[in-house]
């Protein structure tokens, strides 16, 4: 392709963004126009159109549920978490069988904390049950989404403390990554492999860590068994020379 050329087509696509921005959006139709229009100025970085979009979208058909994952997305993405699982859990009520919503709030669901919650009512905990069960029902309806389902359940796991089932889910997703042909498949690939990595090493130093001592005042230390079981809150049963 010559200068000329690629000049033209690059006047072309910004012509075409500047176009579909400058469209009011309450000249959509249709809720897939609207949610269509939506996609495609969020890829330009027009993430407040895309939402005004969605909105529309939602107005026209509230069961039209691509727009309220789409719109909890952008919601996530500015760290309005919250409101994003609102939307989330909006879509499941709508259509429980649309697996994003499933994996879209599960996303949510496994955080430990939320930094920097832009949401005005900042009330949400983890919920590691909730988000693997989400994790589940996600592959379970949508098996097309299970390099991402496997690689978000391993992390879960892993954070909280099923190092084992953890490293399983990645080793998955690591699998699944290798054949996509996606262009951003290598990146997530390395991200996927990186996370592989610090499991792995979670699990040795799981292995090689002694376990801490437990001792009376009268200096009597405490079984493995007996030591293991007061780690886990029972009360300290009678010691025994070992």
């Amino acid at each position: 392709m010559n200068k000329t050329k690629l000049a033209l087509a690059l006047v072309a696509i910004f012509t075409t963004v500047f176009t579909v921005s400058a469209v009011p959006v309450d000249e959509c139709l249709t809720a897939r126009e609207c949610h269509t229009r939506g996609l495609f100025v969020d890829s330009a970085g027009d993430w407040a159109n895309a939402i005004n979009n969605y909105d529309r979208a939602i107005d026209l058909d509230r069961s039209f549920v691509e727009a309220w994952v789409s719109r909890g997305l952008i919601k996530q993405r500015r760290k309005y978490y919250r409101d994003a699982l609102a939307d989330y859990t909006e879509a499941i009520l709508i259509d429980p069988t649309y697996g994003k919503a499933y994996l879209s709030r599960g996303s949510i669901r496994r955080m430990p904390d939320y930094p920097g919650d832009q949401s005005s009512v900042k009330d949400l905990v983890q919920d590691v049950d909730g988000a693997i069960a989400d994790f589940d029902k996600a592959l379970e309806l949508d098996p097309k989404l299970a390099v991402h389902v496997t690689y978000y359940r391993g992390i879960t796991k892993t954070r909280s403390g099923d190092l084992a089932g953890g490293l399983k889910d990645i080793n998955k997703a690591q699998a699944i990554a290798k054949d996509l042909s996606n262009p951003n498949a290598q990146n997530f690939i390395q991200t996927v492999s990186k996370a592989k990595e610090r499991t792995q090493a979670k699990i040795k130093a799981q292995v090689v860590s002694p376990a801490p001592l437990v001792k009376t005042r009268g200096g009597v230390n405490y079984s493995p068994a007996q030591r293991e079981a007061w780690l886990r809150g029972s009360p300290l049963p009678q010691p025994v020379a070992l």
